[in-house]
């Protein structure tokens, strides 16, 4: 399942597994594997910009930059801006060897709910975005993170982003969770409305 997910490049994935089954270290990764999958601009570098994002910077701190670090090491990746928003900027030549560069510009950024999404995405221009520990974000946040996608690299200078969407990695989520309802494991409840379908 982890590998289905990893290889996914629909405009929007999710994976739900338990606690310690894996799924934010494959999130991680294909992260990389996607800026490196990106066509390079007229100078020859695959430029992307993500948003990984969670409920607060003290979750964000706690566990998803930690086991960004484990994988992205700074003394191999380059150092991590620790400020907030925490960013880690990597740049490394093709493992193809055809003399690009892949830049890749990570984000760590607190997004509590929808009207803060707003704000922080009218100030990005992003490629994608990976929201860790979904069952807690609201699907109107995961809506206004996927409007934004698609804006990074620019197609000024080359082909533009050449794939752009989110995944989302979640444990269990509660009864109620919107989840659940887009996966079709249940159907929407009659007292929806069409907004919110």
């Amino acid at each position: 399942v982890l590998t289905e997910y990893f290889w996914d490049r629909s405009e929007l994935s999710v994976i739900q597994g338990p606690i310690g089954s894996g799924t934010s270290t494959a999130s991680c990764h294909k992260i990389w594997a996607i800026a490196s999958e990106q066509a390079p601009d007229n100078d020859g570098v695959r430029r992307t910009r993500w948003l990984v994002v969670r409920n607060n910077y003290r979750e964000l701190r706690k566990t998803t930059i930690k086991t960004w670090r484990m994988w992205f090491p700074e003394q191999v990746w380059g150092e991590m801006q620790l400020s907030e928003p925490m960013t880690h900027h990597l740049k490394m030549r093709h493992p193809s060897g055809d003399g690009t560069l892949v830049d890749c510009e990570v984000i760590f950024i607190a997004i509590p709910d929808a009207e803060t999404a707003e704000q922080v995405a009218a100030s990005f221009e992003i490629t994608g975005f990976f929201v860790n520990e979904g069952q807690f974000q609201m699907k109107e946040v995961v809506d206004e993170l996927l409007s934004r996608c698609g804006r990074y690299p620019s197609m000024m200078n080359g082909p533009g982003a050449t794939w752009y969407g989110g995944f989302i990695d979640l444990n269990a989520p509660t009864e109620g969770h919107w989840i659940p309802y887009m996966r079709g494991d249940m159907p929407l409840p009659a007292d929806w409305s069409e907004e919110q379908k």
